[in-house]
């Protein structure tokens, strides 16, 4: 996942994610609040595991519960004292990249893929609920129910 290697802005639905309150958000306005994120794999947790933290590295993508409709926290991540560095599974997120025609139209160097929290089961994905697109108001990002579309995220490089 080579797209996903340093700091990216990540897309849900072309909208950039930022963090409001502690939570993830994708940000149909207000740009500017977008966060840059850096995508960091975790190999020994298996094919396309990642951690997503902030650009500074003081926190990163949690999810707090595992229950359908619970929304991604970003916090510190607990980081377990090994080498290489362990991580609860609700800290590792699977970034299945998507066939060519997944994602039409990308930028070159950008990727498209789904993410899972490696805490729940293949089928169930995060995501935005694009019934709320009714409004402007930033969407939260949540765990959607085992069998729902799964959003494609998109991840572009900063320069």
């Amino acid at each position: 996942m080579d797209t996903l290697r340093g700091t990216v802005t990540l897309l849900a639905g072309q909208a950039p994610l930022g963090v409001v309150d502690d939570r993830l958000f994708a940000l149909l306005v207000d740009h500017d609040r977008a966060e840059q994120w850096v995508v960091t794999p975790v190999p020994r947790y298996g094919k396309n595991a990642v951690i997503i933290e902030t650009h500074d590295r003081s926190a990163g993508m949690v999810l707090p519960d595992e229950q359908p409709g619970t929304q991604v926290a970003v916090r510190p991540l607990i980081v377990g004292r090994s080498e290489p560095p362990s991580y609860p599974p609700d800290e590792v997120w699977i970034a299945t990249p998507l066939p060519g025609d997944g994602a039409p139209d990308l930028m070159p160097n950008a990727g498209a893929f789904t993410l899972r929290p490696m805490s729940v089961s293949a089928n169930q994905f995060i995501g935005r609920q694009f019934a709320e697109d009714l409004s402007l108001l930033p969407k939260r990002i949540v765990l959607r129910a085992e069998g729902d579309e799964p959003t494609p995220f998109i991840a572009i490089p900063n320069t």
